[in-house]
């Protein structure tokens, strides 16, 4: 589920009532927010190399150095990137992830990337046995990078208006 809108459209209430509603166990952030040990490097967090890799590079942190440096020694769009990737490797069955303000600091390029990478992890069948996954954005290019099964579009001073995605289970190339 994607739900989209300008700022101060009502996206991140939307999303509290939504997590009251269906996830009430739901006790994370709705920002990308991580808890990481100080002065562990990114690499020790993940535990091995090639789980480092696995989630670091889905978020578009495929460089080795960065992983050898502590979470508090990271750029803010590094942050928010291995934040995500931490998120995902804690993500526990059927539980939901959501994410608010989705790339919100990110480049559009890496927002491309990193997205079109997630879109392909959902697609995967062993990812089915996870629960929802739901971004909210104010950028709509999302949309066609994440390839959602639902979209809600907030408007402000509007109810929000669900629809089924057309375009669902294309894949987007990022070339």
């Amino acid at each position: 589920l994607v739900v989209c809108g300008e700022s101060g459209s009502g996206k991140t209430t939307f999303l509290k009532e939504l997590v009251k509603t269906f996830f009430p166990e739901y006790g994370e952030e709705l920002y990308p927010t991580a808890h990481w040990a100080e002065d562990m490097t990114l690499a020790d967090a993940f535990g091995s190399a090639d789980t480092c890799a696995k989630f670091l590079g889905m978020c578009g942190m495929a460089s080795v150095p960065a992983w050898c440096k502590s979470y508090d020694c990271l750029s803010r769009g590094e942050r928010y990137r291995a934040n995500i990737a931490r998120i995902l490797y804690d993500r526990k069955h059927n539980q939901a992830v959501l994410f608010d303000e989705w790339t919100s600091e990110l480049d559009r390029e890496v927002a491309k990337a990193i997205s079109v990478t997630i879109s392909k992890r959902m697609s995967h069948l062993e990812e089915a046995k996870f629960g929802p996954w739901i971004f909210a954005t104010c950028n709509e290019d999302i949309i066609r990078y994440l390839q959602p099964e639902y979209i809600v579009f907030c408007k402000t001073k509007k109810a929000p208006v669900l629809f089924k995605n057309p375009n669902y289970g294309e894949k987007y190339s990022i070339r």
